[in-house]
């Protein structure tokens, strides 16, 4: 393994951490633009602030786009019948698609009087473009697994992360929302954790009662050390624990009580995604921690503090 392909490898999963939540955060704006029902009006601001960061995480890619011939195995063994699929340019050509897709819709997405039917068409087509993304960038890192709720998993990992991540900027810089706001927030994230968890406990539940091997081996990678801990980690941060206290009505309606689970749903996600990305670097998988780590912590920080500058991107109206 050369230094480069490890760094890229590192750089990819951080990247997938960061890159998600403005997806995310994107896809609940479409969301409110479509059935405009109130139940995201005092998060718009927040919402489109998220989604603002996109084009910097767009930016992120790059270097694995680049690198793409160390990442991925499969762009050296491409058999004949798939060769225009795998073939580098397209993937690539891909990955150019899938970014302007998701910029153009942010754009349409951030100014307020989107059109129900754009948006609808919108979220086709970022559902669309979000499993093949996932596909391209994450699943096909060990090709010899498929499963096809794999894009939905990570879309619906997406949206609960970018609510996650609006809602605490909201409770942090915002004034108070109501509590009657607040219910309906926590409703939501209920809402996002039970979509998550539902989800994944399918996916895992048809891979494993399968008992193909090709298929079982993905998660036999994942529950050996130091990834089954992490397993155990996301179930509880990103499931069990908010679901448990988003159970209690008092508890949706407290600031305190939504701010900590927004934390902890946001350390899940990125628990999650170095989950799903790390172990298919099958040799010294775990030595990749630390860089991607880093990688991220840096990546979050400039995000950060992009996310201070959210009056430059939000077009829609004040919180209310």
């Amino acid at each position: 393994m050369t230094i480069l392909r490890f760094l890229l490898e590192c750089w990819l999963a951080a990247t997938m951490v960061v890159l998600w939540l403005p997806v995310g955060a994107l896809a609940l704006l479409l969301m409110d633009r479509l059935f405009t029902t109130g139940w995201s009006r005092p998060l718009v601001a927040e919402l489109t602030a998220v989604t603002g960061t996109l084009p910097f995480a767009a930016l992120a890619v790059l270097p694995v786009l680049l690198g793409a011939g160390l990442v991925y195995p499969w762009i050296h063994e491409v058999k004949p019948e798939k060769a225009f699929w795998l073939a580098p340019w397209f993937f690539a050509g891909r990955t150019v698609v899938y970014l302007l897709v998701w910029w153009l819709l942010a754009r349409l997405a951030m100014r307020p009087n989107m059109e129900r039917a754009a948006a609808a068409a919108g979220l086709i087509v970022l559902g669309l473009t979000v499993t093949f993304a996932s596909i391209d960038w994450m699943m096909s890192l060990e090709p010899e697994f498929a499963s096809s709720a794999y894009g939905l998993l990570v879309l619906t990992a997406a949206a609960q992360a970018g609510f996650a991540a609006a809602l605490g900027l909201r409770l942090r810089d915002g004034p108070p929302p109501e509590p009657e706001q607040l219910g309906h927030m926590g409703s939501l994230l209920l809402t996002l954790v039970l979509s998550w968890g539902y989800i994944a406990f399918m996916q895992y539940l048809v891979v494993w009662s399968g008992n193909k091997p090709h298929l079982v081996s993905w998660y036999l990678a994942r529950g050996g050390a130091p990834w089954g801990w992490f397993a155990w980690a996301l179930v509880f941060l990103k499931g069990v624990l908010p679901f448990a206290a988003l159970l209690f009505p008092p508890a949706r309606r407290s600031p305190r009580v939504l701010g900590a689970l927004c934390l902890l749903i946001l350390a899940g996600h990125a628990v999650d995604m170095l989950w799903l990305v790390l172990p298919a670097f099958k040799e010294h998988a775990a030595w990749h921690l630390p860089p991607a780590l880093l990688f991220g912590g840096a990546l979050a920080l400039i995000g950060r503090g992009l996310l201070r500058r959210k009056n430059r991107w939000v077009e829609a109206p004040g919180h209310g």
